[in-house]
């Protein structure tokens, strides 16, 4: 009995002692601490306009705060850190626009440039770039839903715009047609379609100038399926048909383009709306393009007003952080940037920024 008794006191001894060593090690781990060479997540140090500029996530009030931003059709990537006093803002542009499946991360390169504010037009819409414009009276636009009238209308900005075009023939009929633009974007995938109208009322329309390796092709005529090879027929009779063919690249990149065709009257045509984008002046290229704005006394200084196209930024490290109160994926870039930044303002000069950084930008 005293024997069995021992072994219990025994058992009770060493259960006891692990208890102990178990707890002595967590609270051990608990108090282990960071190494004093990690920084911060979010800080900006530097200089703006010879005066020291810094702050820092979580000291005195300071917070970075990320979002996605929609700028003429174009997802902006961005991030605001500041104390409430000075703010530093930065975004990337999205590029690749069209190619669906691209993903912002990978594509992304590691050196960066600076956008820049287009003081002349990109393009300018207008009748007499329409191939059949002789037999075309008027045309009334409209950009991202908007009416811009009835004359010339010439778009400044980069984006990704929904054109559309209400013609009227000098016929008196009319119609509208509405396409995707992507100007000063480049493009992974291009073609154009080539329809012909034979006297029988054969319509038949081949693709045309294409730009990479096409892998698939899908044919609508009034939004039915009419084929899946490079090149369709069908017969039309008198009146409107709107054709759409949707080109899939073996880079990725899809494309559709819409064009009206009236079986009646071989005159009374609207193009796709893209074949616009080929009279895009000046080689303006924004994908993956950088810029910064600084708000201080509450003066907005932005990169985009000054010029800075000899500057680039080069990324030091791109690290996934988290997902903010949104449930967007989080990633902090960290990287050295010189660049020159201005005011809109009248009399505010131009004012040079450098500084080291560990950013913030979320990505839906």
């Amino acid at each position: 009995m005293e024997m069995k008794r021992n072994i219990k006191l025994e058992k009770s001894a060493l259960w006891l002692i692990c208890v102990l060593v178990i707890s002595l090690t967590s609270c051990k781990k608990d108090e282990v601490m960071l190494p004093v060479e990690n920084d911060p997540v979010f800080r900006v140090d530097g200089q703006f306009d010879g005066e020291n500029l810094s702050i820092v996530a979580g000291d005195d009030n300071a917070y970075m705060h990320t979002e996605t931003k929609v700028l003429n059709g174009v997802n902006v990537f961005s991030g605001d850190l500041n104390d409430g006093n000075l703010f530093v803002k930065m975004g990337v542009y999205d590029g690749n626009l069209d190619v669906p499946s691209s993903d912002f991360l990978t594509q992304l390169p590691n050196t960066l440039s600076f956008s820049k504010n287009n003081n002349m037009p990109l393009i300018t819409l207008r009748k007499d770039l329409f191939s059949n414009c002789n037999y075309i009276s008027s045309i009334n636009w409209k950009v991202d839903n908007v009416d811009v009238g009835s004359n010339n209308y010439s778009i400044y900005e980069p984006g990704k715009y929904m054109v559309c075009a209400d013609v009227t023939f000098t016929d008196g009929t009319s119609n509208e047609l509405c396409n995707e633009l992507i100007l000063g974007y480049d493009k992974q995938g291009d073609f154009s379609i080539k329809p012909y109208l034979s006297l029988d009322g054969m319509l038949s329309a081949w693709i045309s100038d294409s730009s990479s390796e096409i892998e698939k092709v899908l044919w609508y005529l009034n939004g039915e399926e009419v084929s899946s090879d490079s090149e369709m027929s069908s017969p039309v009779e008198t009146g409107a048909y709107l054709l759409r063919v949707d080109v899939f690249f073996a880079n990725g990149a899809v494309r559709s383009k819409e064009m009206l065709i009236d079986g009646g009257n071989i005159a009374n045509y609207i193009d796709d709306l893209s074949f616009l984008e080929q009279f895009t002046i000046g080689p303006l290229n924004r994908d993956f393009n950088l810029w910064i704005e600084v708000i201080k006394d509450g003066v907005s200084y932005h990169s985009e007003n000054s010029n800075n196209e000899s500057k680039s930024v080069t990324i030091d490290e791109i690290e996934y952080t988290g997902v903010n109160s949104l449930g967007n994926r989080t990633y902090r870039i960290k990287a050295n940037v010189t660049a020159t930044l201005s005011s809109n303002i009248q009399g505010y000069s131009d004012k040079p920024i450098s500084f080291d950084v560990a950013f913030g930008i979320e990505i839906p």
